[in-house]
């Protein structure tokens, strides 16, 4: 994180699975940090089984959904990393 970023700029999104299109698989208990300005993903966390869980202001609990980041545009991105 830029030391010019606030906490206030980011929030968290938590979900039972996010598929990691690199690995070509559902990752579990994922956590991400979002740019709440840009969209972007900063960071990931995994959520350790037993360990207490705190939804702060903001934040955005999916638990028990599915996420696939990326779909806009995701037409050109097939072709563009290669996908057949």
């Amino acid at each position: 994180m830029s030391a010019t970023m606030s906490e206030d700029n980011i929030f968290t999104v938590h979900t039972s699975r996010v598929f990691s299109v690199p690995d070509k698989i559902f990752m579990q208990d994922m956590s991400l940090q979002i740019d709440r300005q840009t969209g972007e993903i900063l960071g990931t966390f995994v959520r350790k089984e037993g360990e207490p869980f705190n939804l702060k202001t903001g934040d955005v609990d999916l638990r028990h959904l599915y996420v696939v980041p990326g779909l806009v545009g995701s037409y050109t991105r097939t072709s563009m990393d290669g996908y057949q």
